[in-house]
């Protein structure tokens, strides 16, 4: 009878098998960790630029069609939605809103590209135009108290100035909402004899960076 040999495939069963079954009689294969741990920190740097923005959410007030009172000197309307005053335009409730829409914050300053007289026409000492500012979303203006214009009630107005003589209105309106936007109304005050016709002037807000 011809002797049989055993392959090299079954060879490496057979030493598998004794491999396993040593094991299995000295408690199984224990596995033992050679080295250290060791561990290290990187660095994500990212830089987030100024954006200086600012936004009217409502660009317009419009007072609509009025006369002065015959027998008066002039008439005076705001923008607030009091009573007109010797005119028969109707109260209007209809300011500008301005809104930050960056991320900082930022003064505002603004101005009227025509003065009074010139822009209603007649006599130009009954002629005058007034602004004020108040939040439109609470704690919006973030001034120093001492300011007799922070959180402004609707009967403190200043005299708007043309672009000549910049005033501001808040000197620190919040970037974070929702605590960003303020309300500007204007006061009109109209004389008798102002010429009839459509009368529009630009009103321009400026912003630039408060600390």
């Amino acid at each position: 009878m011809a002797e049989k040999k055993i392959g090299p495939a079954i060879a490496i069963i057979l030493l598998i098998i004794a491999v396993l079954f040593i094991s299995s009689t000295t408690g199984g294969l224990k596995l033992r960790q050679v080295g250290f741990a060791s561990s290290t920190i990187g660095t994500a740097t990212v830089n987030v630029s100024t954006d200086l923005s600012i936004y009217l959410v409502d660009s317009n007030i419009t007072f609509g069609n009025g006369a002065v009172d015959s027998g008066s000197q002039y008439g005076i309307l705001d923008s607030t939605g009091a009573a007109v005053t010797n005119c028969s335009w109707n109260p209007t409730n209809d300011p500008f809103v301005i809104q930050n829409d960056g991320n900082v914050n930022v003064n505002i300053t603004i101005t009227a590209s025509t003065a009074a007289g010139t822009w209603f026409g007649g006599t130009p000492a009954s002629a005058a135009m007034w602004y004020n500012y108040s939040n439109n979303e609470a704690g919006s203006c973030l001034l120093d108290s001492g300011n007799p214009y922070v959180n402004a009630t609707n009967s403190t107005w200043r005299i708007l100035p043309v672009t000549s003589n910049i005033n501001y209105t808040c000197q620190k309106l919040n970037y974070s909402e929702p605590s960003d936007e303020m309300r500007i109304d204007l006061k009109l005050q109209v004389p008798q004899d102002a010429p009839q016709g459509l009368k529009t002037n630009a009103i321009t807000f400026t912003a630039s960076y408060s600390a």
